[in-house]
């Protein structure tokens, strides 16, 4: 009989560090699955370590600390998406009265205002009383954090993004269910008591910073400061979120564990300098850091590192040296302790991740940097030059650490990777601090009176100047042309691995080959994996922005939409009764597309049928979708007859439908009017519905770059849309455009049938072709 063995190299030598990331990471992965998953991956786990305690009992404590954190993580993950689904169900779309307290400061965005709500009280049966809610309504309510409210309200199903981040972001944040404020329904709001005063300060606090940040610097730099000091995104420019975030610095517009640090370094460093002892130092750090936990609203990434710093101050205190492995662990252990969704949030995921990554990497590249650049002893450079290397090898050690480890995350949460994601760090970190320290200080003293505007100048045009800089860095390096690798491409993520795979193989092989020609094999390595990348990078970014379009088909009654990314198809129909095949087939042809990868049908009727069997006799899609009722394949006889090829698949109308760099979305609303939403690659357009309601909608589908409609919805002023078309009649099209130049729309472009259009974003800027 073969006797297996399990090996361990070497001991661990941080067990409490080891089985808390163990339990992050197991949580993390089980929140990607379905309940049942979890819950057979829990036993499959446990009956796997406890087979190897059994053929290896020497190192059953080693096994026991690996594998009983992640069988714990999959259970508790079982737990609470259980929990969730239980209260989801139980809530359901039903109408009630609601009485709690609002937790946050109210925030309007969309047309629509925001509240957090903490229930005390739910009109409904067999429901927990006591829930954390994201309210929606569409006027304000007149409250602020701490009053309390009573309104009826209408429970939202959470249908419209099952696989996307924004309900694990909710899950994360200890929201259990959205709901919509009845626009009938009178509120009944109670001011605040003076303990809800006390206990909502930092968050006046924060109001008070936001307002003097936007009162004293100009709108785009006081909406950067705000972004990146207190993580408000309501006044941040849309084109600065964009360039931060295909260049690879969109850390900096949330709050992080950057920011504490800096926080921590400036009042450690103000206080020597004004000789303070050391314990009064620390303490004081220890009190600034809990208010700036409190005024950022106890973030997930801003927690974990201020927890982190704690840990540090207490142990300096008590003449200990911190360890910050252990301190992650520790602090990480305390949140999901707290509330263990919390792993589900990505500002958290990455912030771990990165500081991993600095811990165990960055130090080693910087003593190599170091032995590097001053290997000569009889260096007699200035003191000023030897600070400035050190502190660009310090900068440099982080920003690449951080960006590399952080890249995987960012391809599977953004979609793209982002080469220059090291140099932007190098570029952008130190300027981004000082552009933090002259706005904090321009605000301080602009609010210092009568000669606050004098003393504050040279700030307001430090932080101004600082702010362009940023600015103008971040857009010129998103623009190049090999900058930025879209990740939703098949191909992009094969290379990335192979070339990852190439370097971990030749750094093993190095590890064990003695002879002088190692170094040479590694940059041989280094190179050949940094061509793959570059040239999966040039050809992903030629398929994003040269083949990422989309183009409209116009009708009297609706339009027929066809969306192209790279070698991807989708076409969907939304009403019209002299709608062409030779028009769509015309465009198809010139796109070069031989086949389809879905086609959805969303009328049922004789016309939409005779040209749904035409699409589908030709192009032969890889999935249909034709409604959701029990005879819609009756009403197709093409699409029953394709049922049986083994390349179609027959779904139902509605979700959401992703393929590579491609999505459709289709949400239904109360009141049964069905919208469409498309991106290809960066261009998005939004089909709305006739006798639509924009209030019902979710955020994510009140901006877009293109929108399409015949009649507008009811609330048209929530939509923000880079241009309209309008279809219909000619009497029709007339009357919507002079509605819709009141609401403010101005980018009209009126369609008649048989007209269709080409749309794409290039370079930021949308781009329409109409042809007539």
């Amino acid at each position: 009989m073969a006797h297996f063995s399990l090996k361990v190299s070497m001991p661990l030598r941080r067990p409490l560090a080891t089985a808390v990331l163990l339990y992050f990471a197991a949580l993390v992965c089980a929140a990607f699955l379905a309940s049942a998953l979890n819950l057979t991956l829990f036993v499959m786990v446990t009956v796997l370590g406890l087979v190897a305690i059994f053929i290896q009992r020497e190192s059953h404590s080693v096994i026991l600390l690996c594998v009983l954190p992640v069988a714990l993580g999959f259970l508790v993950m079982w737990h609470q998406q259980i929990r969730t689904q239980t209260v989801a169900d139980a809530l359901g779309t039903q109408t009630c009265m609601i009485s709690g307290e609002i937790t946050d400061i109210p925030r309007q965005q969309y047309g629509r205002w925001y509240y957090t709500v903490q229930t005390s009280s739910i009109d409904l049966p067999e429901v927990p009383q006591s829930l954390r809610l994201r309210l929606f309504s569409r006027t304000s309510l007149n409250a602020a954090e701490g009053d309390q409210v009573t309104v009826a309200v209408t429970f939202l199903e959470d249908t419209v993004s099952n696989s996307s981040h924004s309900r694990t972001n909710l899950l994360a944040d200890g929201i259990a269910a959205r709901a919509w404020c009845l626009p009938s329904a009178e509120p009944t709001v109670t001011a605040a008591d003076a303990f809800s005063r006390i206990r909502f300060f930092p968050l006046t606090v924060r109001r008070s910073i936001i307002a003097a940040m936007k009162a004293t610097l100009p709108s785009k730099s006081a909406g950067m400061l705000c972004a990146m000091l207190l993580g408000d995104t309501d006044a941040l420019d849309q084109s600065v979120v964009r360039h931060f975030r295909t260049s690879g610095i969109g850390h900096l517009l949330a709050v992080s564990g950057l920011h504490v640090s800096l926080l921590a370094a400036v009042c450690t460093r103000m206080t020597f300098r004004l000789r303070w002892r050391p314990r009064q130092s620390y303490l004081l750090t220890m009190g600034v850091i809990l208010l700036f936990m409190a005024v950022t609203g106890f973030t997930p990434s801003v927690t974990r590192a201020g927890i982190m710093h704690l840990m540090a101050l207490t142990a300096q205190l008590f003449h200990r040296n911190p360890d910050p492995l252990t301190s992650l662990s520790l602090s990480l252990l305390i949140m999901l302790l707290v509330r263990p969704m919390i792993a589900t949030d990505i500002g958290l995921q990455l912030s771990v991740v990165s500081t991993v990554g600095i811990i165990l990497f960055a130090d080693r590249l910087k003593s190599r940097l170091t032995h590097r650049f001053h290997r000569n002893p009889s260096d007699r450079s200035s003191t000023l030059r030897k600070k400035i290397k050190a502190g660009f090898i310090d900068n440099f050690s982080v920003s690449v650490t951080a960006a590399l480890v952080t890249m995987p995350l960012s391809a599977m949460y953004f979609g793209y990777l982002s080469l220059t994601a090291p140099l932007t760090n190098l570029l952008c970190l130190s300027p981004a601090m000082l552009f933090l320290l002259t706005g904090i200080t321009a605000g301080l003293l602009h609010a210092v009176p009568i000669a606050g505007i004098a003393l504050s100048f040279p700030f307001r045009l430090a932080a101004a100047a600082l702010a362009q800089y940023l600015d103008s860095v971040t857009a010129l390096l998103s623009g190049i042309p090999l900058g930025c690798a879209n990740a939703s491409y098949p191909y992009v993520p094969f290379f990335f691995a192979f070339s990852g795979g190439i370097l971990l193989a030749v750094f093993l092989l190095i590890r064990r080959d003695p002879s002088p020609d190692r170094h040479r094999y590694a940059a041989s390595a280094a190179f050949c994996a940094i061509s793959l990348l570059l040239s999966s990078a040039m050809i992903s970014h030629k398929a994003l922005h040269t083949g990422a379009r989309i183009h409209i088909f116009a009708t009297e009654g609706g339009a027929c939409v066809c969306a192209r990314s790279g070698v991807r198809t989708m076409i969907t129909q939304t009403g019209g009764e002299r709608l062409e095949l030779s028009a769509i087939q015309s465009c198809l042809d010139a796109e070069g597309v031989r086949t389809l990868d879905a086609l959805a049908v969303a009328c049922p009727d004789g016309y939409h049928s005779g040209l749904g069997d035409a699409l589908i006799e030709t192009y032969a899609p890889h999935y249909c979708f034709c409604g959701d009722s029990a005879d819609s394949l009756s009403r197709f006889p093409v699409i029953g007859k394709a049922a049986g090829r083994s390349h179609t698949r027959l779904l139902p109308l509605g979700g959401t439908v992703k393929l590579p760099a491609l999505t459709l979305e289709m949400f239904t609303d109360r009141q049964g009017a069905q919208w469409q939403r498309f991106t290809a690659g960066a261009t998005s357009v939004l089909v709305c519905p006739d006798n639509g309601d924009c209030a019902l909608l979710p955020p994510g589908y009140l901006t877009c770059d293109v929108l399409i409609l015949r009649t507008p919805p009811t609330h048209i002023t929530y939509l923000s849309a880079g241009a309209v078309i309008l279809t219909g009649e000619p009497d029709e099209i007339s009357l919507t455009a002079s509605r819709l130049r009141v609401k403010g729309f101005r980018h009209l472009y009126p369609a008649s049938s048989g007209d269709s259009f080409t749309c794409e974003v290039i370079d930021g800027n949308l781009h329409i072709q109409v042809n007539r």
